[in-house]
């Protein structure tokens, strides 16, 4: 199992900036603990296991970026997911459902988990893996006619 990863110190959190962590998809020890009960059976019901891997551990990491941050015990984050425009509980941005706590964003690829924080607003972070998969202007010669290619 992969150790936490290390985040930033509390002051650096609470400055303005936004603030990212890079780590693998791998669960570490106590990070499941973090998460709420519905949070584990969210993750439990995905199929693969790299795909729950990064769930728990970006919840994980908001979690003890979020209790860095403003002190609170991490384990007592709430995170709601609601939409802002109809109130849905089945949609919409996750954030943290305390006052005058950072905003985050979280994105998962290939085994990398990605979270940003910030203390200034919304922000919204991606990565992506690269394929190996050869681009389509390099199957174009042997899938298209000529004058096909010419387009």
């Amino acid at each position: 199992m992969a150790p936490s990863p290390p985040i930033a110190s509390a002051d650096a959190l609470r400055r303005p900036g936004i603030h990212l962590v890079l780590s693998t998809g791998d669960r570490w020890p106590g990070a499941a603990h973090l998460l709420t009960t519905a949070e584990r059976a969210r993750a439990d019901a995905f199929r693969h296991e790299q795909s729950r891997g990064e769930f728990v551990v970006g919840r994980a990491l908001v979690r003890r970026l979020v209790a860095a941050a403003t002190g609170l015990p991490a384990r007592e984050i709430p995170i709601v997911q609601d939409c802002l425009r109809c109130g849905s509980d089945r949609h919409g941005k996750p954030r943290v459902g305390v006052v005058g706590a950072p905003q985050f964003s979280v994105s998962h690829s290939g085994g990398w988990v990605l979270v940003g924080v910030s203390q200034d607003g919304a922000l919204g972070v991606d990565i992506e893996t690269v394929s190996d998969r050869p681009s389509l202007l390099d199957l174009a010669p042997s899938v298209l006619s000529a004058t096909e290619s010419e387009v």
